[in-house]
């Protein structure tokens, strides 16, 4: 809970508190009353230790909110408003004047615990931060993603240009082979050609001669 303790006094005189904590506050509530000796009216708030101290005083009456160091002051100034509001409509001046110390635990301490325990909460600063916060870190991630889409779309058609390169590297390796082979197959047939055309002429010079001047 981010309120630690909670009370209403007069003067050192402590007449309703609720603490949440656990921890001994008669030190906190020993400086308070130093800090605003005789007011009649005052408000202020000072460090203390690991506390920060919230103090109202209304008509010699001093309501106080002790809340960690931490904390905004949103929540206790409201828990003091309320507290506040509240006391001065539940007991007149002279109910005040004539209580005794903790007198007021009974009738209204569970008055004071509600309300410690519903200021406790998040703040409405705090949770617009948090809000803030979880939609700035939701946008980060939707960027980050968006981002890494993009990479891979770009990886993507990387590749895709990386294998059209290598289909027309392709493409351009096998028309040098075709050309290649046709070259060959051509070669060899009028290799061939040349060979037959050779026996041919050996033969026919056999019974011709070899300028055909027997059959002509």
């Amino acid at each position: 809970m981010t309120i630690k303790y909670a009370c209403v006094a007069r003067q050192n005189t402590v007449l309703v508190d609720y603490n949440a904590d656990g921890s001994d506050f008669s030190r906190v509530r020993a400086s308070v009353a130093d800090k605003v000796g005789n007011s009649v009216n005052d408000r202020r708030n000072f460090g203390f230790g690991a506390y920060t101290i919230h103090v109202v005083v209304e008509q010699s009456i001093i309501y106080i909110c002790v809340a960690d160091a931490s904390s905004d002051a949103e929540s206790p100034l409201r828990l003091l408003n309320e507290l506040r509001k509240r006391f001065s409509s539940a007991y007149s001046s002279q109910d005040v004047a004539a209580a005794a110390a903790y007198s007021f635990n009974t009738s209204f301490g569970e008055q004071l615990q509600n309300l410690v325990n519903r200021f406790s909460g998040p703040s409405v600063l705090q949770k617009t931060k948090e809000q803030l916060n979880s939609a700035t870190a939701s946008m980060t991630s939707n960027i980050n993603t968006l981002f890494e889409r993009g990479n891979k779309l770009q990886r993507t058609v990387d590749d895709a240009d990386v294998m059209r390169n290598t289909a027309i590297g392709y493409d351009r390796a096998a028309n040098r082979l075709k050309h290649t082979m046709q070259c060959a197959r051509i070669k060899s047939t009028m290799f061939c050609v040349l060979i037959l055309l050779v026996v041919i002429y050996f033969i026919v010079a056999q019974f011709c001669g070899y300028t055909f001047s027997k059959c002509f």
